[in-house]
C-alpha cells in the first residue's frame, strides 16, 4: 500500500470525483457534497469544482452554488461557477484559505492530503481489509489509522477538522485505501457515531475515486484580470 500510495504523490496528474453522504435511521441517504477536480500531487496544485448539498432546494439555507476552486502552492482562488453576472475570482494566500475562506478554503486541501497522510503511516498503523469491487474489478483494501491531531493538522475533515475526535469519539481517522492491480483507485473514511444533537446515531461516509494518473496535464490558473484581491500576507 505504501509502494501505491508514495508513486501517486509522485505523480504529476490525477483526476477525482467526490461523493459525501450522510445515513440515519429512517431517512433517506443525504448526500452532502459532490466534486471533481484534477490534481498535480507533485507539484502541490489543482483545480476542481465542488458543491455542498447538491439536491437541497436552490433557496434553501444551506444549497451552495457549485464552486470552482484553483490553487497553487502558494495561492488559491475561487468563484461560483454558475452565475453570469458575477464571474470574478477570488484570491488569497494558500496558507490564508482555510481560515479566511472557512469550508470552502479546506475542501481543496483533502484529496492529496488523504494520500499524504496514508503514505506516511508506520506499519502498525497499516492493516489489509476484506476485498472488495470497484466496478467490477477486484480490488484489495487497507485500512489506515491516522492519528487525530495529524488529520487536523491536514485540515481534514474539512469541516470538523478543529473537533472531529470529540464530535466522533475517535483517537485517529480511519482511512481505507483501496487498490487495483497495485494503483489507488479510491480513498475515503467512514466516520460513526451513536448519538447526535438531533438524538439518534448517524454515518458519514466520505469517498474520492481517482482515475487518469499520471501524464502531464496543464493546470489553468485564473489570469489577472479575472481576480478580485480578499486578502494577502
Amino acid at each position: 500500500m505504501g509502494t501505491a500510495t508514495a508513486g501517486f504523490l509522485a505523480s504529476d496528474s490525477a483526476r477525482f470525483e467526490l461523493t459525501a453522504t450522510r445515513h440515519r435511521p429512517n431517512l433517506p441517504a443525504e448526500v452532502t457534497a459532490i466534486g471533481s477536480g484534477i490534481v498535480d500531487p507533485a507539484g502541490d496544485r489543482g483545480r476542481m469544482r465542488y458543491e455542498l448539498f447538491p439536491n437541497d432546494a436552490d433557496d434553501s439555507a444551506f444549497a451552495e452554488k457549485p464552486l470552482e476552486i484553483a490553487w497553487t502552492a502558494t495561492d488559491y482562488w475561487v468563484r461560483a461557477a454558475q452565475d453570469d453576472s458575477d464571474r470574478a475570482w477570488q484570491h488569497t494566500t494558500r496558507a490564508r484559505a482555510p481560515e479566511q475562506m472557512n469550508l470552502i478554503g479546506r475542501v481543496n486541501e483533502e484529496p492529496v492530503a488523504l494520500l499524504r497522510m496514508a503514505a506516511a503511516a508506520t506499519p502498525a498503523d497499516v492493516r489489509a481489509g476484506a476485498s472488495a469491487e470497484l466496478d467490477g474489478r477486484p480490488a484489495e483494501r487497507w485500512l489506515v489509522s491516522v492519528p487525530a491531531e495529524v488529520a487536523s493538522d491536514n485540515f481534514v475533515p474539512p469541516d470538523t477538522y478543529l473537533g472531529f475526535s470529540q464530535i466522533f469519539g475517535r483517537s485517529d481517522l480511519p482511512l481505507e485505501v483501496w487498490l487495483v492491480a497495485g494503483t489507488v483507485v479510491r480513498i475515503g473514511y467512514v466516520l460513526e457515531r451513536e448519538k447526535a444533537p438531533y438524538g439518534g446515531p448517524d454515518r458519514l461516509e466520505t469517498w474520492y475515486d481517482w482515475s487518469g494518473i499520471g501524464g502531464p496535464i496543464e493546470l489553468e490558473v485564473p489570469p489577472p484580470g479575472e481576480i478580485e484581491d480578499v486578502g494577502a500576507g
